[in-house]
């Protein structure tokens, strides 16, 4: 991943990355649809807002739907190798 310029930050929770984004924010974000109990559409619309791209992360296949206004973000389906993200966040 270092070769393609991709660091790894580490996983957060809701309030964590809605923090880190809002501190110190991601050139771009992977974030996983599942957060236990919640999901990351609220850190998802706020990256919007900050221009922020991002793509979305699950292991749900076809049964996690996205809301209508976030549609057009891209989808890494697990299990993801660094091509899949490649694809996700293209140069």
């Amino acid at each position: 991943m270092a070769a393609s310029r991709i660091s790894i930050l580490g996983g957060a929770g809701l309030i964590a990355a809605a923090a880190l984004a809002l501190a110190a924010p991601p050139a771009r974000a992977l974030l996983d649809v599942n957060l236990g109990s919640e999901t990351s559409i609220a850190v998802a619309r706020r990256l919007f807002e900050l221009g922020i791209p991002y793509a979305f992360a699950t292991g749900y296949g076809d049964g996690f739907r996205i809301p209508e206004d976030l549609a057009a973000v891209p989808v890494v389906k697990k299990p993801y190798g660094a091509e899949d993200l490649l694809r996700a966040f293209p140069a």
